[in-house]
Formats: structure tokens, sequence, C-alpha cells
């Protein structure tokens, strides 16, 4: 499937949780991720769409940051995932959430773009307001690279939504980096 394929997918898969009746938020996101040639911090906006039903979960959510490189002193970026999945051992005050999905990412410059795409898969913890995950990424081509991370989100009253995220990123070339996003999202 082409990377333009798997877009249009996960774009689809945001609709549709849209469609179904799940919560969606905007807002701002800052990253930091120096060690990957950016000048950081970094801000852009975030839009995205939450399913969060009796026994299955959903998240698609897309970006458009203003990620400027170190070398070019120029760039944007645009990425979007969508990942579903289901609860496991529902307790009255939290349960384990798996998820699987995939990512696409665009970035470019005055001088260059790159796009790439990731399969994704997210194991969490869930509780009432929140949740705590641990996630992992891999390259869908043959260069092999792969990252780790945490996630946390939590309600900051009954509209905000804080999430933050920290992924560690391992490449095909034994170098490595870390990419740390914070968003602060309005849930309509």
């Amino acid at each position: 499937m082409s990377t333009f394929s798997n877009t249009l997918l996960a774009l689809g898969g945001l609709v549709l949780l849209l469609c179904v009746g799940c919560s969606a938020s905007a807002g701002i996101t800052v990253t930091n991720a120096p060690s990957l040639g950016f000048e950081s911090p970094y801000m852009g906006a975030t839009v995205r769409g939450d399913l969060d039903g009796e026994r299955w979960i959903g998240r698609a959510e897309g970006s458009y940051l203003w990620a400027h490189k170190i070398e070019t002193g120029d760039g944007h970026a645009v990425s979007g995932d969508a990942l579903g999945g289901a609860k496991f051992w529902a307790h009255p005050k939290w349960n384990l959430g798996a998820l699987a999905g995939y990512r696409y990412n665009k970035n470019w410059t005055s001088r260059w773009d790159k796009s790439s795409a990731q399969y994704l898969a997210e194991l969490q913890l869930r509780f009432h307001g929140g949740n705590v995950g641990a996630t992992y990424s891999r390259e869908t081509d043959t260069s092999g690279w792969y990252g780790y991370g945490l996630r946390a989100e939590a309600n900051a009253g009954k509209h905000v939504r804080i999430v933050t995220a920290w992924e560690h990123l391992l490449f095909d070339d034994y170098s490595s980096g870390d990419h740390v996003k914070l968003s602060a999202l309005w849930r309509f």
C-alpha cells in the first residue's frame, strides 16, 4: 500500500471517529527535538478525535508544526496517526487498553522534503480522567529504524486535556534521538 493510500486511511480513521459520536479536541502543541536536528522548541496545532466505548477505543490525530531544521533555519511538518484497539481487565476504577495503528510524517524545508510512515502499538493503563502508556513504533519500509516511548494524558478541568509524550528513536545507522511533545487540547 502506498504512503498516500495509508495517509488517506489515517485521515479516514479520524473522520470515522468523528462520525460515530466520539469526542473531538483541538489545541496547541509544543515539541522539543534538538537531537533530531530541529531548532527547539517548536510549535504547532493539533486536532484529535477519541472513541472511548464500553469495549473499544480509538484515537486519530493530525498536527501541523513550524518545525525549523538547524541545517536550513526553516521548515514545516505535518503528521497524522490513527490507532484502534480494545479494553481489557475492566475494573470500576481502571482498565488496560491495547491499541495498534499507523502514523505518517512529512517534513519539508527550503532545500528538501522527507516523509516516513510507521506502524504503532500502545499499551495503556486507563483510569477516570486520563491514561498512561508505553509506545512502540517501527518504520514501514526496510530501513529498520524503530522507537519506543511513554505517553500520558490527563483532564485538566471539564474541557481541557493535557497530553505529553516522549519517544526515543533508533536509526539504522546506529544514531538515535529523542522527541518530546506537550499538547493542551480543548475538548468540544
